[in-house]
């Protein structure tokens, strides 16, 4: 009996390890693995193969993990993670069979020194390009991904995650950006975004109608929700008085102006978009500016919050500053068991506000809603196709939306329609104890009321829950209107204005003078009319629509190239005319007249083309601004730097100015006084660079007055120009008028004294006589070098009223040139035929006025280009007439005599 036990015995044992080797063959577990995306970059002694982390240590160690810094936040998470990967791992129910492992990758390269204090997730291009790069094609086992990453780091690698459907859970990254599934099919995260809406239910609530925001322009979170939230205010009546985007690397001038900007608006309620470190910088320096007070406001949607000692980076009034500051955010309760476990460790206590301020729940609810995402996907499927990323097309953020996961601190995860976490809002407010904070009050944002609110608690900056005013009484908006004694003035002086315009014009119009300078002064009296028209947009409630300062502009500035290119023109013409020295044509003249009238056209083209660009580049605009009694509008631009365009317009501008001074030292060649308009062109120029200095500083002193005294200073210009202009224009037809009214005698006597004043004349005029009559320039012109120059005998007849010349018509009809001279006590005119080379010069000795006439007495020559010359005597006009009439017969008789 013994040996069949025995043998019975041995038989169950060998049975018994087979069937044990077999079931252990079964029961082998399946690896998956899902990795953690953080800043590693900031955890020092950490090695890298890439961007994957080849060390990380559980244990706590206060040299290597700062509970201040990204460090500290890094490794808090971490631990999370493992905790709960532990949790998935030591419950053979929750994934049978499989066994979950962490792989941790940098979104930021390698450790550097600065990184853990300094580092805001810019640059993020390291994430998408080799992070990401490492996650989807070197390690094809990571199936997921917890990221604890900065928004601005995130944009990037989760859209490569979600074009690769590799699920991404986030932990702490807030830009309303990743609610658009467009590109982020399969990110999701434990962060609740609404924050427009958090903050809309809480303003209403307060009856806060008008706030003012700060951007940290240089972060994507900053940026995302300022966008946000400006279009729910603006949905909600909600004002947004000002904006200010700030840098979080700043200067001087971005703080001056800051607080400018908040005094001059006086906002109470102040919102910051940005990170908690921004935060804290904005509310400080306000907090010097006397910004934070019982009467502000501040809110700030990520908190504040700092990675250094902000008592020595600020100073010991740091939290005196702080105090009142208002947060917001999804209300998770508190889980001690995962504060425990995560304790047990890193076997060490941390920090219990840094839990919450870290996200550390965020992270661990991340891994267990992931996990359970996996634990469902294989109710239909096998771990096998789940590791090797068979089922990942499966998993998206709708998917991981069924997933209802509660933790062991009675928190159900719910994700709302864009992947975000759906939670009941807390109202926070800091107690200026360092970065306590307690909670006032809680918000439906479905129902989009408040659920709770503590007014026991003290709220605002003074220790009271009492709601500040959100601003100062609404004052009454200031305009010129016909009630105003302003308005009165500017309207009378415009309207005053624009009646001596149209007299001008009018003037200009019925006077006797070419086509050409009516011409010019349409254009002079039209541009000075524009001038004063401008002004009126000043007056009542036109001023008001941002068009009113633009069209301002608009009028001055074609006002003030209309009269420049009439003062450009009429001189430019006149001076090209005196600078002759030889015989000129009519043609000639028409050209030259055209080609000065397409120059002053040009100018007005170039003014409004140049105009046109800054019209559309340009934000002026009338900015209300406020003063102690009322509010009042003035013209600005709304930011503070000029656009290229209004530069280009500026120089432009002055250029035209300095043509005037160009033209004003070409007038003296212009040697007749009725003619030379050097002390216009001058004038012109001085009164317009007074008038613009004085604009300017008128405009830098923004008040209730400035435009008003802007607008006198713009009439005061236009019309000192426009009344010494036509003064002279008006003493010059006077003066034509009386040597009209005269008699024949003192007409001619005007001649003579005018040809006898010629001493003062420029020298170099003595080449105006053709070399070709040499012999008499040498003996006449070279001893008294006194020759002045008219432009052809038509001229000289109008504009001396020369009314003696007309008894040679003969040659009047061929003359060009016309040259006088003084020799001895005789005055000489000598006639230029041109095209015959003939000349014929009056030499006239006397003259007195009879009731019969004009009797003169005198001699002639007629003068060939073969100095043959004829000299007779003449003792009457009629005598002069038959010489003239037969000189070329004589000279043609002379010179066969030769």
């Amino acid at each position: 009996m013994p040996q069949p036990t025995l043998a019975l015995l041995l038989l169950l044992l060998l049975f018994n390890n087979h069937q044990t080797n077999a079931l252990s063959t079964t029961l082998k577990p399946v690896n998956i693995t899902i990795a953690s995306v953080s800043t590693y970059c900031s955890v020092r002694y950490s090695q890298f193969n890439s961007s994957l982390v080849t060390n990380f240590s559980l244990e706590y160690n206060p040299s290597t993990h700062n509970m201040d810094d990204n460090s500290g936040f890094t490794y808090y998470q971490d631990i999370a993670i493992i905790v709960a990967l532990e949790k998935a791992n030591s419950d053979p129910t929750f994934l049978p069979g499989i066994h979950v492992n962490l792989k941790r990758f940098s979104d930021c390269g390698e450790w550097f020194p600065d990184a853990a204090v300094e580092y805001v997730g810019l640059p993020g291009g390291y994430a998408s390009a080799v992070t990401a790069q490492d996650i989807v094609d070197v390690h094809t086992d990571v199936i997921g991904v917890i990221g604890g990453e900065y928004s601005s780091t995130t944009t990037g690698i989760a859209e490569v995650l979600s074009f690769s459907q590799i699920p991404y859970c986030g932990t702490s990254a807030s830009s309303s950006r990743f609610s658009d599934k467009t590109d982020y099919a399969y990110f999701w995260r434990m962060v609740s975004v609404s924050y427009a809406n958090q903050m809309l239910v809480l303003l209403k609530h307060w009856r806060v109608t008008r706030v003012a925001v700060i951007v940290q322009k240089d972060d994507e979170f900053g940026r995302s929700v300022a966008g946000a939230f400006k279009q729910t205010m603006l949905e909600n009546s909600i004002a947004s008085t000002v904006e200010v985007g700030i840098s979080f690397v700043y200067d001087a001038f971005a703080l001056e102006y800051l607080a400018a900007s908040l005094k001059r608006s006086d906002s109470r309620y102040i919102i910051i978009c940005g990170q908690a470190s921004f935060a804290s910088f904005v509310v400080y320096h306000a907090g010097k500016a006397g910004l934070v007070g019982p009467e502000f406001v501040w809110l700030s949607v990520g908190g504040v919050a700092m990675n250094e000692d902000p008592l020595a980076v600020y100073g010991p009034d740091f939290y005196s500053y702080i105090r009142g500051v208002i947060t917001f955010g999804g209300n998770l309760e508190m889980n001690a068991d995962l504060y425990s476990r995560i304790n047990a460790v890193a076997m060490a206590e941390l920090p219990a506000d840094a839990f919450a301020y870290f996200n550390v729940l965020s992270a661990y609810l991340c891994t267990m809603t992931m996990l359970s995402g996996f634990a469902k996907v294989l109710e239909e499927n096998s771990a096998e196709d789940l590791s090797a990323r068979h089922l990942q097309s499966k998993m998206d953020f709708n998917f991981f939306r069924s997933i209802r996961y509660t933790d062991e601190g009675a928190n159900t995860i719910t994700l709302d329609e864009n992947g975000d976490l759906d939670l009941p809002i807390s109202y926070l407010t800091y107690t200026g104890k360092e970065f306590e904070y307690v909670s006032f009050g809680s918000a439906n944002l479905t129902r989009g009321e408040m659920t709770a609110y503590n007014t026991s608690v003290s709220i605002f900056h003074d220790g009271t829950s009492r709601v500040p005013v959100d601003g100062p009484a609404s004052k009454m908006l200031r305009l010129y209107t016909l009630d105003t004694l302003e308005g009165r003035v500017i309207l009378i002086l415009s309207l005053f204005g624009v009646i001596q315009g149209i007299a001008g014009f009018a003037s200009g119009i019925l006077s006797r003078r070419s086509v050409a300078f009516h011409v010019s002064e349409a254009f002079f009296c039209i541009g000075s009319i524009l001038g004063y028209l401008s002004l009126l947009l000043s007056v009542d409630t036109v001023f008001e629509s941002w068009e009113s300062c633009k069209t301002r502009v608009s009028l001055l500035l074609t006002g003030f190239v209309l009269v420049h290119a009439a003062l450009n023109f009429e001189n430019a013409y006149t001076i090209w005319i005196y600078s002759q020295r030889v015989a000129v044509t009519e043609v000639a003249v028409a050209r030259i007249r055209a080609k000065a009238a397409i120059l002053a056209v040009s100018l007005v083209v170039l003014e409004w083309v140049l105009l046109v660009i800054w019209l559309k580049e340009s934000r002026y605009k009338a900015v209300t601004f406020e003063s102690d009694e009322f509010k009042y509008l003035v013209c600005a631009e709304k930011k503070r730097e000029r656009v290229a365009s209004y530069y280009l317009l500026l120089v432009f501008n002055i250029a035209v100015g300095v043509v005037l001074l160009v033209l004003a030292h070409s007038s003296k060649r212009v040697i007749r006084d009725v003619h030379n308009r050097a002390n216009v062109l001058l004038l012109t120029f001085l009164i317009c660079i007074i008038g613009f200095v004085l604009i300017q500083a008128v405009n830098a002193s923004a008040s209730s007055e400035t435009d008003f005294r802007a607008s006198i200073t713009v009439w005061a210009t236009i019309t000192l120009v426009f009344h010494y202009t036509m003064a002279v224009r008006i003493i010059e037809r006077i003066s034509k008028l009386q040597l009209k009214l005269q008699g024949s005698s003192m007409r001619f006597k005007s001649q003579i004294a005018t040809a006898r004043f010629t001493t003062s004349v420029p020298t170099r005029f003595t080449s105006s006589i053709p070399s070709k009559f040499s012999s008499l320039r040498k003996s006449a012109v070279a001893t008294s070098r006194n020759c002045i120059l008219i432009v052809n005998i038509r001229d000289c007849a109008f504009i001396e009223q020369a009314t003696w010349l007309k008894p040679f018509p003969h040659w009047k009809s061929g003359v060009i040139g016309v040259y006088g001279f003084r020799e001895n006590e005789k005055v000489w005119f000598m006639f230029d035929g041109g095209s015959g080379g003939k000349v014929l010069c009056m030499c006239f000795s006397s003259a007195t006025a009879s009731d019969t006439g004009v009797v003169v007495t005198g001699q002639m020559v007629c003068l060939a280009e073969k100095k043959v010359r004829v000299r007779v005597e003449f003792s009457s006009l009629e005598n002069a007439k038959s010489f003239a009439a037969n000189c070329e017969r004589i000279l043609q008789r002379n010179d066969s005599g030769e």
